[in-house]
């Protein structure tokens, strides 16, 4: 089963456990990943697809998050229902690798394909978040720009 699949799976299971905080956040979830799949014309959201897809959710819900705190007080019930949905999309994206191996990872990439400057940051980007899941694409790009910047 791949992860859109066990997504419908636990929006149903929350919806027969009477559970409507993870139904409600699952929900929307599923709605976003069902959109994007009929915008691309096909039924299923492949595994790398789904991920980049809760990624983006994730990063939408961090961002939510930091404008209602920097808004100031009031607005607990909605800190608290972001953070929930945010740890409800970590249960389905992979763990996120350690500062070593994106590391390794952007070393390994500039090696194989000859990157010397900016300019083939395209290049290594690719080639690490193809061997790299669940990698954040901002912490990955500040990793390249300072292995490709001059000293």
């Amino acid at each position: 089963m791949n992860l859109f699949e066990r997504m419908k799976t636990e929006n149903v299971d929350a919806l027969r456990a009477g559970d409507t905080k993870r139904r409600a956040a699952l929900s929307f979830i599923v709605a976003n990943l069902t959109a994007k799949a009929k915008a691309s014309k096909v039924e299923t959201l492949t595994d790398a697809d789904s991920i980049a897809a809760l990624q983006k959710e994730r990063k939408s819900r961090q961002d939510t998050l930091a404008e209602i705190e920097k808004g100031g007080g009031g607005r607990e019930e909605a800190v608290a229902q972001a953070k929930y949905e945010i740890s409800v999309i970590e249960e389905f994206l992979p763990a996120e690798p350690s500062e070593e191996e994106i590391n390794a990872a952007v070393a390994s990439a500039i090696s194989s394909t000859g990157a010397s400057s900016m300019k083939d940051m395209g290049k290594v980007m690719s080639a690490v978040s193809a061997n790299l899941s669940g990698v954040d694409k901002s912490k990955l790009s500040q990793v390249i720009k300072a292995a490709l910047t001059p000293k």
